[in-house]
């Protein structure tokens, strides 16, 4: 089966060629790399069609080309990256262009039968509708990330009734759902009961060097704890700085990532008075090396129920292996939440969280254990190749 899927994937290649406003490149970037390698790995031939467009309004004309999606050793599904001028208004206009030239010819060579759609966002949404409305009409599948109502974030009245608009006109037309939680799996958009509920999927490469790691606190510390992720305000990596100093001699913390508060989380580490070492962005395979050798894994927030929780992050974490400390967000499943350990946004939650896990190791140690083998059993790339394979068949079908 051939499948469109269209995402703002932002690769590897693209983040260190283009300043892109928001950088998904550690977020929504990582599950799209995971669903295309998943549906690759059934025999599918995936297409991404991304538009990666820059936020400096320096006027630069950005070429198009193609690439293929990071961090897949077997060989990742092809991407195409759209023309781009680096202005405000017009960005959005040559982007649409040269995606549906690009993509009149793909047709031509050989049709697509399905349309993959990453959220409801203005280019996949636009994207599936001119090819839906104008060249083809073949089976379209949401993969429902987010959306306003739950996540209740303030925007502009323009922008709600874009979104209500483009909600609209994929009801009846989608076929499948892969929701993020089962909020978003039960969508209205989908009249059919053709759905999957997907919080995260775990590389194989995580999966195996998680099986082989020891225990956590197996060492004579300091232990290492990790965050890794967006370097926001939202995502409180200021508490883990600011709680460091209380913990020198037993916790040594190492954050990894990029984002905005980089150079200013950076100096403010450097006069914590503890042991924090900020090492940035690291390739893949760095990544999963560290976090299957963290002793605790961190995942504070300025705000419960926030939206800027990330359950895929969380699995990820599951199957590291360490005890995970995390705020919670209602709107996510529990089964993710009942291996974890939960804060309230602040510092002191977080350092009584961390003394608690100290504390009350063996129990923490089981709790880990017991939560690695359910997100192994659940969230593998081999289990969940299978259940959206289905899904796809199933929405040719209908």
């Amino acid at each position: 089966m051939r499948i469109l899927y269209v995402a703002n994937y932002q690769g590897n290649d693209l983040v260190k060629n283009r300043h892109i406003l928001r950088n998904r490149s550690l977020g929504g970037s990582r599950k799209i790399e995971l669903v295309s390698n998943v549906l690759k790995s059934k025999g599918h031939d995936v297409l991404i069609l991304s538009t990666g467009m820059p936020a400096e309004g320096t006027w630069k004309f950005y070429k198009s080309y193609e690439s293929t999606v990071s961090n897949n050793e077997d060989g990742g599904a092809r991407v195409f990256y759209s023309s781009c001028i680096d202005s405000k208004y017009l960005k959005f206009l040559i982007s649409f262009l040269s995606s549906f030239k690009f993509l009149l010819k793909e047709s031509k060579v050989k049709p697509f039968d399905l349309i993959l759609i990453y959220d409801i966002e203005e280019y996949p949404f636009f994207i599936s509708w001119l090819y839906h409305s104008f060249v083809k009409r073949i089976p379209i599948i949401l993969e429902y990330e987010d959306s306003i109502e739950l996540s209740g974030r303030g925007i502009g009245l323009i922008r709600r009734t874009g979104w209500r608009i483009m909600g609209r006109w994929l009801s009846g037309r989608v076929k499948g759902i892969i929701g993020l939680n089962n909020q978003l799996t039960g969508s209205r958009y989908c009249k059919y009961d053709n759905r999957y509920t997907l919080p995260g999927i775990v590389s194989k490469t995580l999966c195996n060097l998680s099986l082989k790691r020891p225990l956590p606190f197996s060492g004579k510390g300091p232990f290492l704890a990790v965050f890794s992720g967006s370097l926001i305000k939202a995502k409180g990596v200021h508490y883990i700085i600011n709680v460091a100093h209380k913990f020198k001699g037993r916790i040594k913390f190492v954050i990894s990532g990029s984002g905005p508060l980089l150079n200013e989380l950076t100096e403010l580490a450097e006069h914590s008075g503890g042991d924090v070492d900020i090492v940035g962005c690291l390739d893949r395979m760095e990544l999963d090396k560290l976090l299957t050798s963290a002793d605790i894994l961190l995942s504070p927030h300025e705000e419960e129920n926030s939206g800027n929780i990330l359950p895929f992050k969380l699995v990820e974490y599951l199957v590291s292996g360490g005890v995970v400390i995390t705020t919670k967000d209602n709107r996510l499943t529990d089964d993710v939440f009942n291996y974890c350990e939960i804060m309230s946004p602040g510092d002191d939650a977080l350092a009584n969280s961390l003394e608690k896990v100290l504390t009350e190791r063996e129990f923490m140690i089981e709790r880990a254990k017991k939560g690695q083998v359910w997100a192994i059993s659940k969230y593998s790339e081999s289990v969940v190749s299978d259940s959206i394979h289905k899904l796809m068949l199933n929405s040719v079908n209908l």
